[in-house]
């Protein structure tokens, strides 16, 4: 069985400097169906300056190296370069984004023994994935809301050192990780004036860690009872194996993996993206509190997306890029007649990296307690990520 599982999973990711002068909006869409991309990744390739698309498929950089480029990548698509110096005078310019090029002359794939290919991705773990000590620069952004409301909203800028980028399970997930904060973007908890809210609305550490490191994913496939492998698909520079499987425990289905998807590289064969939809069935007694006395409820996962993907570093091999994770859960607490739905998102995003760095102990957050309790409030309007208008009216808000 699934060591050390837990009912919830959590994480993702966001990319964000600090915001210079002459800055532009512009948008970044998809070149077919005109839909807007989130989480698009803009990198100036000479001043290092960047960010992400938000869920309107807007983005703000700063442009006043006018020599300099901007490389636009999202999964999915090809990568785009533009030079500053065509860009327009509009306020608002609009990038289209061609989709990746699905192969349709290449012989198909009908069948792939998952197992056996996460198996051989574990024998060449070495190989394929830096697994020297490193420290990610990253954007950390997560969002708490309970029945559809927005109730938290964080957006930091992070250090984080990794001993190794292949989860240890024998030591202790804050040794092999230390984080450090840079900077807030801005930091709001609603007060909702109840004692139960604290104590729903975060997910342990250990959880999070876990789902960083590629190689805990194998556990997923190891307990899946049967695999059913709905398409393979070629594109240009990698292949897509599409499936679903239930996980089975004491002949009942506890979790369901609905159309995960797997990106290989086509020449090494190494996992360069994964997307797991993950529909749970089940119902855990959990106590948890912060501040507030330990509160009896039950909580039931519904549902869980997480989304991993990877890029190369130097050339040779893979990093992490970024990590999300969605989950729907629901939570009753019988004694205070209290039900609601919470909607939990979690994203990292790797704006830089570093060797043969470490944090200082003094400068290391406290990774015994909740992730969000390190970010004090901080209400910041002018971020480099822009905030969507129900993020932007949230932040406003008085409490």
């Amino acid at each position: 069985m699934i060591k050390n599982k837990t009912t919830i999973y959590i994480f993702l990711i966001f990319l964000s400097f600090n915001v210079k002068a002459q800055n532009k909006i512009f948008n970044v869409i998809d070149s077919i169906t005109n839909l807007p991309i989130s989480k698009a990744s803009v990198l100036s390739k000479i001043s290092k300056d960047g960010s992400i698309t938000n869920n309107d498929g807007n983005v703000k950089i700063n442009t006043s190296h006018i020599n300099d480029t901007l490389v636009i990548s999202c999964v999915g698509y090809e990568t785009k370069k533009i030079d500053l110096i065509n860009f327009g005078k509009a306020d608002l310019d609009t990038i289209k984004m061609v989709p990746s090029i699905l192969l349709l002359n290449e012989v198909k794939i009908n069948w792939i023994d998952l197992k056996k290919k996460f198996a051989d991705l574990l024998k060449n773990y070495g190989k394929f994935y830096f697994t020297s000590p490193i420290l990610y620069n990253c954007t950390y952004k997560e969002n708490v809301k309970i029945n559809d409301s927005l109730a938290r909203l964080i957006q930091v800028q992070l250090k984080w050192y990794d001993k190794s980028y292949g989860l240890d399970f024998s030591q202790q997930f804050d040794v092999q990780n230390k984080i450090s904060l840079i900077n807030i973007d801005y930091s709001k908890i609603l007060n909702l004036n109840n004692a139960v809210y604290k104590a729903q609305s975060y997910i342990e550490n250990p959880d999070l860690f876990k789902l960083l490191h590629l190689n805990f994913y194998p556990l997923f496939i190891n307990e899946a009872n049967q695999i059913n492998i709905k398409s393979i698909d070629n594109y240009q520079y990698f292949n897509r194996v599409t499936f679903s499987s239930p996980i089975i425990e004491h002949d009942s289905t506890v979790m369901f993996i609905k159309d995960g998807v797997i990106d290989f590289d086509n020449i090494t064969g190494a996992i360069i993206g994964l997307d797991f939809n993950n529909v749970y069935n089940r119902q855990i007694k959990i106590l948890k509190s912060v501040k507030e006395p330990q509160i009896d409820y039950t909580s039931e996962v519904k549902s869980q997306h997480i989304k991993l993907t990877f890029k190369k570093y130097n050339k040779e091999k893979w990093v992490i890029s970024s990590f999300k994770s969605d989950i729907v859960v629901e939570l009753k607490i019988p004694t205070k007649s209290y039900n609601s739905t919470d909607k939990i998102s979690q994203e990292f995003l790797i704006t830089n990296i570093e060797e043969n760095v470490k944090i200082p102990k003094k400068e290391q957050i406290d990774l015994k307690k909740p992730f969000y309790l390190n970010f004090p409030t901080n209400k910041n309007l002018d971020t480099k990520i822009l905030l969507t208008k129900e993020e932007e009216d949230f932040i406003k808000k008085k409490n």
